[in-house]
């Protein structure tokens, strides 16, 4: 599989490549948050929400979609993906929230990415973790906050894809080096997580926690059925479609413009 750094390493420097990297869930407040970290703070009002960053090295190009996949979104992020990064934002929050048991932590984190992978399997992807230090830090939550990390990473290893927590101050650091250098794996605490593709392993999974079975929970991953993707009578209606989702995007600004 080609990976982003591939693509940066065959481009000369004086022809900087702009590369697409779509944001994939979340909240507004997330991709307001993320957005922040590279300098994005004036949003301008186009039907995709496009925001321009200039790294030095590339020019990002970055598309907002929040919220769970929909139909509406296919026609829009599809034919940019075999180009584009494709970054899944993860609400650590809602996963962890009141969950009295590992079942309720894996049915939370696999409605917010797995709609969104199975349309897109073949994508180049990160997950980024976000408010893992909202949860209260404990000996209870112990357990759920190393579940969570175990899973999320065991999800993006099948996917030869990266994990990265959220940090203020540190995301646009930890993003830029997994574009363009070959950084090793980095776990300095419970919400400072960073494994790059390529990094982990199911052996580095299990240090954190050896119970936790990785053959069962991929296992059930690959059996979790998203909901069905778009059918004949959703895509008859392009105009219509489009309408909707620019229709999205506005009330997406809307929030943003709350948030900020």
């Amino acid at each position: 599989m080609t990976t982003l750094k591939d693509i940066l390493d065959s481009v000369a420097q004086d022809d900087r490549l702009d590369q697409d990297v779509l944001l994939l869930g979340g909240t507004t407040r997330h991709h307001v948050e993320f957005l922040s970290e590279f300098g994005v703070n004036e949003i301008s009002v186009n039907p995709y929400g496009v925001h321009y960053v200039d790294l030095g090295d590339v020019k990002l190009n970055f598309r907002s979609f929040p919220g769970p996949f929909e139909p509406d979104y296919f026609t829009s992020i599809g034919p940019r993906v075999a180009k584009s990064l494709v970054v899944h934002f993860l609400d650590a929050f809602e996963a962890l929230r009141a969950a009295q048991t590992e079942e309720i932590i894996f049915q939370r984190v696999t409605r917010q990415l797995k709609p969104w992978i199975d349309e897109f399997p073949e994508a180049q992807r990160v997950a980024v973790v976000f408010d893992v230090a909202k949860v209260d830090y404990n000996v209870k939550s112990v357990p759920q906050i190393e579940f969570l990390q175990q899973l999320v990473r065991l999800i993006m290893m099948n996917y030869n894809g990266s994990t990265v927590y959220h940090q203020r101050g540190q995301t646009r650091s930890n993003f830029r080096s997994l574009l363009l250098d070959s950084p090793d794996i980095r776990i300095e605490d419970f919400d400072a997580i960073f494994v790059p593709y390529g990094t982990d392993s199911i052996g580095k999974i299990r240090i954190i926690n050896d119970k936790f079975e990785c053959e069962q929970n991929l296992e059930k991953w690959n059996r979790w059925q998203s909901p069905p993707s778009l059918s004949e009578s959703e895509t008859s209606h392009p105009v219509q479609k489009t309408a909707n989702l620019r229709q999205k995007y506005q009330d997406f600004l809307k929030g943003i413009f709350t948030a900020v």
